[in-house]
């Protein structure tokens, strides 16, 4: 694990007299996320089903639409309940470590991109099927969506498995680049 990212972590800690101005607005964060992670959950395993049982749905809206059911029901059982575990080792004072804040904005990452870009992939379809009318079969095929819908985990596995590898966005590289430059031209 990266210095770089526990040095990065450590400064968004709260500290003890911030800890006491937020405390109540962290233990209704708290409660208001359970109960979203919940929902979330829960309305997703639901709209999965539907989605499956659904007969008059095209093939490749419903390989779109259970991918993306799939990466909200992983943010709602994993990306939601780690984070209110922080907020609550925050509000205890205990610093939960970089490690674990790592392994938890990686796997947040991961759900929350694959989440976005599924919405944008349903949209884009969407689009396609009224724009394209009788064309549409034609070009978007079930095997074109599901090479689109492995594309688009895999990015978003790879960008947020970067931050193992230290790149963690351009502009803090970029800036590492100026400061060590400026430096060495002083």
């Amino acid at each position: 694990m990266s210095k770089l990212y526990c040095n990065q972590f450590s400064q968004f800690l709260p500290i003890f007299t911030e800890l006491e101005d937020l405390r109540s607005t962290c233990i209704a964060n708290c409660v208001f996320n359970v109960f979203l992670t919940y929902t979330a959950f829960m309305f997703n395993i639901v709209a999965f089903y539907a989605i499956q049982k659904a007969s008059t749905m095209p093939k490749t809206l419903k390989t779109l639409l259970l991918s993306l059911a799939c990466s909200d029901v992983a943010v709602g059982l994993f990306s939601q309940p780690l984070y209110t575990f922080f907020l609550i080792n925050w509000l205890r004072l205990h610093n939960p470590g970089c490690n674990t804040q790592q392994v938890r904005t990686i796997f947040s990452g991961i759900f929350l991109a694959a989440s976005f870009l599924g919405v944008v992939a349903v949209s884009i379809d969407r689009f396609l099927a009224v724009h394209l009318h009788l064309r549409y079969q034609e070009l978007v095929t079930p095997m074109r969506v599901v090479v689109l819908l492995i594309s688009l985990w895999l990015y978003s596995a790879f960008v947020n498995l970067m931050k193992l590898w230290g790149h963690f966005n351009i502009i803090d590289g970029l800036n590492f680049r100026i400061i060590r430059y400026d430096y060495l031209v002083i």
